[in-house]
């Protein structure tokens, strides 16, 4: 009988799906409608573009799916702290699907349709992204931990007509094993800016599966997973150490993983890096934080 490894499932709902979740633009939130422009600040294609630029000067790949979740945290915050600068009425931000997509093109020098399974598809649906980063709409209280530096709280849908699907799928063959991504119509998650770490907390609307190897028949059977929480933070020579947690039904299962600046992903924390261990069990401290309900 095929037996999977508690750390092999973790690492590949973990560091597969959640950074498919955060590589893709999300879709439009409900207030965006129009004639309700003045709800929220459209950030330019210029904008977009200069947050990805910072990004891709950090000698990182941008096109690897396992480096999704560290390009759309710091981007996001990035644009954030633009935003709260720039903007005294503090209002939610659009980031809309075509300037996403054009702005990644040009920053990774790609020509249409040939940008990552995550991105065309989010581009090819016309999906933007609303986020807001007002705390006092976000976080209720922090019963256990340190305070966040910044947080933000992203929800995503596309409008819910008669012909629109629940979900679309496509599978990420940048993953390694492939990976059957499900985006469900609505998704949502927290943002926490932790100094040391950044954390993605409460994720909904999105489920994964591996589609080819000894996971994908496994997986076939058991059916997706879904991401809950994940933390990562980067060390000085550019590594990251993810810690997160995945949920099957009743069963939850945790992974700490290294991920490499070209995308390699090593289960756990390689050997003679202690830095890397002072990363680890910084993202393993606990935190207990309440939240606001999404109205957005």
């Amino acid at each position: 009988m095929l037996r999977l490894n508690d750390r092999s499932l973790g690492a590949v709902l973990v560091v597969g799906c959640l950074v498919l979740l955060l590589s893709a633009p999300g879709v439009p939130c409900v207030w965006a409608q129009a004639g309700d422009e003045s709800a929220f600040r459209v950030v330019t294609r210029e904008e977009v573009y200069a947050a990805m630029l910072i990004e891709k000067r950090k000698g990182y790949s941008l096109e690897a799916t396992s480096n999704g979740g560290r390009l759309e945290s710091s981007m996001i915050l990035q644009l954030v702290r633009w935003a709260q600068a720039r903007d005294p009425e503090k209002r939610p931000l659009l980031i809309r699907h075509e300037d996403y997509y054009w702005a990644f093109l040009e920053v990774m020098g790609l020509d249409p349709n040939t940008a990552p399974a995550s991105v065309q598809t989010s581009y090819d649906y016309r999906l933007d992204q609303r986020v807001e980063y007002r705390r006092e709409r976000i976080l209720e209280t922090v019963e256990k931990g340190p305070q966040p530096e910044l947080v933000v709280a992203v929800k995503s849908w596309w409008p819910d007509t008669p012909d629109a699907p629940a979900h679309y799928t496509y599978v990420d063959s940048l993953a390694t094993p492939h990976i059957l991504v499900i985006n469900e119509r609505v998704t949502s998650y927290r943002l926490l800016d932790m100094g040391e770490m950044v954390i993605f907390d409460e994720i909904t609307g999105v489920k994964g599966r591996p589609v080819n190897g000894v996971l994908g028949l496994i997986f076939k059977v058991i059916g997706p997973g879904r991401v809950v929480q994940s933390r990562l933070a980067v060390s000085n020579d550019g590594l990251q150490v993810v810690f997160g947690e995945a949920r099957k039904g009743p069963m939850s299962k945790t992974v700490t993983a290294t991920i490499y600046p070209d995308g390699t992903v090593e289960d756990g924390i390689p050997p003679n890096r202690p830095d890397l261990q002072a990363l680890a069990a910084t993202l393993k401290q606990p935190l207990k934080v309440q939240y606001k309900p999404m109205r957005f």
